[in-house]
């Protein structure tokens, strides 16, 4: 796939907006307990990384795996009546997942390298 500079100018605001997102999780966590305010920022990341992914030229199974089982984890997790502490955790794994993700925005499509993660 062949991406314009529109195209490659877009995703990198998507990018940028991700490790804000990412920058507001963690001092939201560590600051307050609105479980719907976290939600929703956690929900758009997922978003935003699905989006980019789609561009990806190779596909990142890496990637991928990461975002089905961010869905699970976060769709699955009563944040609402969880242990704050173990919510926190989740939060600082998911931030630090994607502190170890770099993108290269190429005309060819999005390289995506993951550097190797802890499993928790």
């Amino acid at each position: 796939m062949v991406l314009k500079e529109k195209q490659i100018l877009q995703l990198k605001r998507s990018l940028d907006r991700i490790y804000k997102l990412k920058s507001e999780l963690l001092k939201l966590v560590s600051e307050s307990t609105n479980a719907a305010v976290l939600r929703s920022k956690i929900a758009e990341v997922l978003i935003l990384l699905s989006s980019i992914v789609g561009y990806a030229n190779p596909k990142s199974e890496e990637l991928e795996e990461f975002l089905r089982e961010a869905n699970l984890r976060f769709i699955g997790m009563e944040i609402e009546s969880s242990p704050w502490a173990a919510v926190e955790h989740e939060v600082q794994l998911f931030c630090d997942y994607i502190n170890s993700t770099a993108f290269q925005f190429t005309k060819d499509g999005v390289k995506i390298l993951v550097k190797k993660r802890k499993r928790a």
